[in-house]
């Protein structure tokens, strides 16, 4: 059976159908926003829009001429360098509770004393990780975060010291009930721990919307 061998010219005819496809669909997309950047821009504005424009008009207006320029060209303090390693810092200690979280669970399900005894020393480690997490945080809130919105950046830090106290009382009923957690003080352990995740989770909604805007989860 001879084998069939393709031209430059062969591969050119059947590639060029599919290249005209695709940028006739990149036209037609780039058409669309176009139109759709046409609208907003002539779109008549309301009286919410108007006066949230008027409001950034002031602001700009009463702003010192230079003051921005001025601050961004100060050089960094160590605290406040240090502050801005949160973001970085703060997933540490996420992790470690998503891992308690499964390992615990996981245990509760199968009874297995090796997941068991591993709950203790992850749930250890969460709690070392909460603190450099929370004194950078608390840090960027001093130095690096006057322009936040206050009630975002209480409920965000408040959350996260509950979330932390939560885990301490946890450590401390688990320690105390060595070496099994049994009966009522299991029940309040596993509480806990679900109430601490509660906590963690609506806090991290609230970093987010610090930093990408209201409305960063949909359903809070």
């Amino acid at each position: 059976m001879k084998s069939r061998r393709f031209s430059l010219r062969d591969i050119s005819r059947q590639l060029l159908p599919l290249v005209l496809v695709a940028l006739a669909g990149a036209a037609h997309k780039g058409h669309d926003r176009d139109a759709q950047r046409h609208h907003e821009l002539h779109a008549p504005l309301d009286s919410h829009q108007i006066a949230d424009q008027l409001s950034k008009l002031e602001d700009k207006a009463t702003k010192p001429e230079g003051a921005e320029v001025a601050r961004e060209s100060q050089p960094l303090s160590f605290i406040t360098i240090i502050g801005r390693l949160h973001p970085l810092i703060v997933h540490f200690p996420i992790g470690w509770f998503m891992l308690l979280l499964l390992v615990e669970g996981v245990a509760l399900i199968r009874d297995s004393a090796t997941l068991r005894d591993l709950g203790f020393p992850l749930l250890g480690l969460t709690i070392l990780a909460t603190l450099p997490a929370v004194t950078t945080g608390l840090l960027d809130a001093a130095t690096d975060l006057d322009e936040a919105p206050a009630a975002i950046l209480l409920w965000h830090r408040n959350l996260n010291i509950g979330f932390s106290l939560l885990l301490i009382i946890a450590a401390i009923l688990r320690w105390a009930s060595r070496p099994r957690l049994l009966g009522s003080r299991k029940l309040a352990y596993i509480g806990l721990l679900l109430v601490a995740g509660g906590l963690l989770f609506t806090a991290g909604h609230f970093g987010g919307e610090m930093v990408y805007g209201e409305d960063y989860l949909p359903f809070f």
